[in-house]
This record gives structure tokens, sequence and C-alpha cells, in this order.
């Protein structure tokens, strides 16, 4: 009888080393994905966080230079107060309403390049207003796509 309660003790034991040996393989794998994860991930939150960064830069670097930009569209295109302050205006108001639609693209879409494509396009719209020849052409790109 002593027999048998030791020979199911033993298998319940090794039953017992066999479910702990794997469980710790088993745990350990997963900490190793979990590690690996979070080192790929992490370089990706540093890539969006100065992505972002680099968008507010240009975005908030206009309202910032607001009275710079209306002094010198009033000077450079002889334009009234009135069409001299469109530009800040509709930039502001588009950057507010563009949170609409990069929230309901992040659902769709990874949100790297939702914030890169922010990127080129804040920057670009800043840069080719350079080349403006027109009011309508400042209103166009710095007030609807650059504050988009």
């Amino acid at each position: 009888m002593q027999h048998l309660v030791h020979k199911e003790n033993s298998s319940v034991c090794f039953a017992l080393f066999f479910i702990t040996i794997m469980s710790q393989n088993g745990i350990q794998q997963i900490i190793h994905e979990i590690e690996h994860e979070h080192k790929k991930w992490s370089t990706r939150r540093w890539s969006v966080a100065i992505a972002c960064s680099c968008i507010n830069f240009f975005i908030f670097s206009v309202f910032r230079s607001a009275s710079v930009i209306y002094v010198a569209l009033k000077d450079e295109l002889n334009c009234s107060n009135a069409e001299a302050s469109w530009p800040v205006t509709l930039a502001s108001g588009v950057a507010a309403l563009s949170c609409l639609g990069s929230g309901f693209l992040s659902h769709y879409f990874e949100k790297q390049r939702i914030v890169f494509t922010g990127i080129v396009v804040t920057s670009f719209a800043i840069a080719i207003c350079y080349f403006a020849n027109g009011l309508a052409f400042v209103i166009v790109f710095l007030g609807v796509v650059q504050g988009n």
C-alpha cells in the first residue's frame, strides 16, 4: 500500500515538475516576446513623439507669429486689414477641425503614416508660401492646407 502511495506521489510530483518547467519556459518565451515588442515599439514611440513635435512646431509657429505674418501680408500684398487676417484665422479654425479627420483616419491607417503625412503637408504648405503672388494663394496654402 505504501508503495502505491509513493508511486502516485511520484507521478503527481513529476506532473507538477513537468508543468512547472513548461510554464517557466512558456513564461520565459512570453517575457522574451514582450521585451522584443517593447524594444520595437519604443523606437516607434520616440519617432511619433518627435514627429508630433515637428507638426506642432509648424502649426503653432503660424499662431505665434500671427502679428508678423499680418504686417508682412499688408506690406507685401497691399491688402486691407480684414484680408490680411484671413490666412491666420483660417489656419487656426482648420487646425481645430483637423482632429476630427485625423481621429477618423487613425482607425484605418497606422498612426506613424498619419503623422508623417501631417509633417509633409504642413511643411510643404509653409514652404510653398514663399512663392506666393497673391493673397488667395496665401489663404489657400497657409490658411487651409497648413492648418489641416
